[in-house]
């Protein structure tokens, strides 16, 4: 099936190929560079897409270019860098006042930099939601103000408090990095595709939300790397992974799964 954005994600490494673009016409070697970084967004490669805008080695003001600001800012946001995305969306507006879109995602970033850094979190709206998306995919911080992860003397690894606290107080309200919705009676022109998850390690399958997960998790930790670590050093029993997370410039996903999607007549 034809898939137009990694047709034009294709186009643009190829273009970028030629060695005297860079060294004859600088700046269309940029404008390349910028289209690709838009393609980069469009398939969820968002480390990728700043890495082609030259983030962060690139010094952020109000005279830079507007699109390349732009996609600074909506990449950083994808990565839940809300500090630093409010730093390029505040140069954009400065320099590009007329720009509306900026200005509407400035004001999201500043709710999310809210609920990360004082819990400014309406649970009630939330709720409310939830119960009208489908799926309830939620835009949202997590907060970690009065907590930290540790090792103890006695116990391991745990979840400790940082300072005192009172009963009622939030104490940890953390955004899943993936999420798989399953419901029977959500169909597409009365079919559903149900995914099927083969382990041939132990020759065991799962089906259904489980193995939607593990793709979803397997394909935004591959296509951006910076948010590997702070997934592995997750709590995983006494599994030992890989040591190595990355080889030839590729992000190392730790598993042994093979996906296969199966469309189910309704």
């Amino acid at each position: 099936m034809r898939n137009p954005e990694t047709e034009d994600l294709n186009s643009y490494t190829g273009a970028l190929k030629y060695p005297t673009i860079g060294a004859t016409k600088p700046d269309l070697f940029e404008i390349i560079k910028r289209n690709r970084s838009q393609a980069f967004l469009n398939t969820k490669q968002y480390d990728a897409a700043l890495e082609d805008l030259s983030y962060p080695s690139r010094v952020l003001d109000h005279t830079q270019n507007e699109k390349a600001l732009f996609r600074i800012a909506q990449a950083l946001y994808a990565l839940e860098q809300f500090g630093q995305c409010s730093n390029a969306l505040s140069c954009l507006v400065r320099g590009y006042p007329k720009n509306e879109p900026a200005k509407a995602l400035l004001t999201r970033v500043k709710d999310r930099l809210s609920e990360q850094e004082g819990a400014g979190y309406n649970f009630k709206s939330m709720h409310e939601e939830a119960n009208r998306l489908m799926p309830p995919i939620l835009d949202h911080a997590t907060f970690k103000g009065q907590v930290e992860v540790r090792d103890s003397k006695i116990c391991g690894r745990g979840l400790f408090t940082t300072k005192a606290v009172e009963a009622g107080d939030l104490l940890l309200c953390e955004k899943a990095i993936g999420f798989s919705f399953g419901d029977k009676n959500v169909t597409k022109a009365g079919c559903s595709k149900t995914t099927v998850l083969i382990n041939p390690e132990t020759n065991r399958m799962s089906m259904g939300t489980n193995a939607d997960l593990i793709n979803i998790i397997v394909q935004k930790l591959s296509k951006n790397p910076s948010l590997m670590r702070s997934f592995i050093e997750l709590y995983h029993g006494d599994y030992a992974s890989v040591p190595q997370m990355e080889v030839d410039g590729k992000t190392v996903v730790d598993t042994w799964v093979c996906l296969v999607s199966l469309p189910c007549s309704g």
